[in-house]
């Protein structure tokens, strides 16, 4: 009976992930959605089937570190030395700023949705106790760069318990989703008041406003619905790292995934969120430790 009711539940994911599979793939084809990646200098774009990826030169300079926008039509970059940049997904350059600091390689940028914006969470570290005996502690500031002039640069939360780099907007641009010390709290930028909504790191915010993912203390992902406060969870057999990105249209979460098995692979995954149906659509191989991916539209 055991068995029989284990096989039967394989059967039902199999079926779940392959009517997933030809569900997206026939979406990207009429949309040209693509899932993007980015190292170096390039934008990677992978269409989801057994098509070559296609490069695109982005960046003359080394890309640090980045986000892509939520709907699918840009990214920021940091480029070095405070600069950031943002392109568009072809790759042509719309404008350049000067942050004024140095960002660490590893900063995650999150543009805002009215394209004024870009959230960033650094890490900075302070000096060496008096004792020498302790390592220096890590302070994490969430800043806000305004794009405009003069620019603008805010700090919005700066504490030793901001731990989860990843940033979500409300779509209207005016609430910021972040984690702090394993609670996830919901920002108003205007009165910088927040509440907490529940427990967790990496959140973000689903483009159409109803709901924000975030993933659980368990590495599970987590689904909050802001209307009625209910939590669900998915991706309830894997190791979510990082956070997860939401695809233009709210219907679907772009996931990286550690396989639980002897060799350990990374997975990119897309769950879809109305059913929690789930499939592997890139492998990353070994030693992944990138948070650089993201939905992207190429026509």
């Amino acid at each position: 009976f055991c068995v029989a009711t284990i096989l039967v539940g394989v059967q039902v994911r199999f079926r779940a992930r392959s009517e997933l599979r030809d569900e997206l793939l026939q979406r990207l084809r009429e949309e040209g959605l693509q899932i993007g990646t980015f190292r170096l200098k390039s934008l990677f774009a992978h269409p989801f089937e057994a098509d070559p990826r296609r490069e695109i030169a982005i960046s003359e300079e080394d890309i640090g570190s980045g986000g892509f926008d939520a709907s699918g039509r840009g990214l920021v970059l940091n480029i070095g030395y405070g600069r950031v940049r943002r392109v568009d997904a072809k790759g042509h350059t719309e404008w350049t700023i000067d942050a004024g600091e140095p960002m660490t390689a590893g900063t995650s940028l999150t543009p805002s949705p009215d394209e004024r914006s870009v959230a960033y969470c650094e890490h900075i570290r302070q000096p060496w106790p008096e004792s020498g005996m302790e390592q220096p502690k890590l302070q994490a500031r969430f800043r806000i760069l305004t794009i405009g002039t003069p620019l603008r640069d805010e700090v919005l939360v700066d504490s030793p318990d901001l731990e989860s780099p990843m940033i979500g907007w409300s779509p209207d641009s005016q609430r910021v989703v972040l984690s702090i010390g394993g609670e996830v709290r919901i920002y108003e930028l205007a009165s910088r008041r927040y509440r907490a909504i529940g427990r967790g790191v990496n959140p973000s915010w689903s483009p159409d406003g109803s709901t924000i993912a975030w993933v659980g203390r368990n590495q599970h992902g987590v689904l909050f619905e802001i209307e009625t406060g209910k939590e669900s969870e998915i991706l309830g057999r894997e190791n979510v790292l990082f956070g997860m990105q939401w695809s233009p249209d709210s219907r679907y979460l772009l996931a990286c995934v550690r396989q639980l098995h002897l060799f350990g692979d990374t997975v990119l995954m897309v769950v879809r969120a109305r059913d929690g149906a789930y499939t592997d659509v890139l492998e990353l191989g070994l030693g992944w430790t990138n948070r650089d991916f993201g939905w992207v539209f190429l026509r």
